[in-house]
């Protein structure tokens, strides 16, 4: 029985240090960050985007097989840089 709760024991915790070590790892995106022109002097970054899940993605960009997550930043850029 000491024997059966050790060998647990000893299980949970390489399978937590598999899990620390797998979470801890970058994945990289599928596609990265870009930006568009919407006209002159202003432009968006979008991205980056993820892979969907296995099911696909919905939303208005319909299903590209890439997540697009809310956040893109609208940029204006003037004869004097960007404005402050």
């Amino acid at each position: 029985m000491r024997r059966a709760r050790l060998a647990l024991l000893a299980g949970s915790i390489a399978a937590m240090a598999v899990a620390v070590v797998v979470s801890a790892q970058q994945t990289k995106p599928a596609k990265p960050m870009q930006i568009e022109k919407v006209k002159d002097g202003l432009y968006v970054i979008r991205g980056p985007f993820n892979p969907c899940a296995p099911n696909g993605c919905g939303g208005g960009y319909g299903d590209d097989g890439l997540l697009h997550e809310a956040g893109d930043v609208a940029v204006r850029v003037t004869s004097e840089g960007l404005p402050g």
